[in-house]
């Protein structure tokens, strides 16, 4: 992780402020959950939940032959489970992932809560309409985690 003190200027400001959420991507992977200083395990420390957007067309973690997670495959993306539990408890602050799929996210802002819908499709290898599930979260005004 990169710019660790402006990391956590940032965190220490935020902590001060209501209803903020963060709202990234350029990770290739849908990830949600806490954003807490110096990485606390403590669900009490969060500061803003946070939602990392999948791509839509960009390779994934869970995706490409000898990629980047053990077992990739692009013909059958599909993380182990076990990965993605060893993920959750190297960072605490994970509530979901996804590392295999492509999609998008929308964010819808009202005075009282934010409702953000990662949409992920089945597949790019091939011509498809199928999607998967959404996941969806809605963040209530004042709420700091998804936990």
């Amino acid at each position: 992780m990169g710019y660790p003190s402006e990391r956590e200027d940032l965190i220490a400001h935020v902590a001060g402020v209501q209803q903020v959420a963060f709202l990234t991507g350029d990770f290739h992977t849908f990830l949600a959950g806490d954003v807490r200083p110096a990485e606390s395990a403590d669900k009490a420390t969060a500061v803003a939940p946070e939602f990392r957007s999948g791509s839509i067309t960009s390779q994934g973690l869970g995706e490409g032959q000898g990629g980047v997670l053990p077992g990739a495959n692009d013909a059958n993306p599909n993380t182990n489970p076990a990965l993605i539990d060893a993920l959750k408890q190297f960072n605490p602050w994970v509530h979901d992932a996804d590392l295999d799929h492509h999609g998008y996210g929308i964010a819808e802002a009202r005075s009282d809560e934010l409702k953000v819908t990662f949409r992920r499709v089945k597949t790019i290898k091939n011509r498809s309409r199928e999607r998967l599930p959404d996941l969806r979260w809605t963040v209530e005004k004042g709420q700091r985690s998804l936990f």
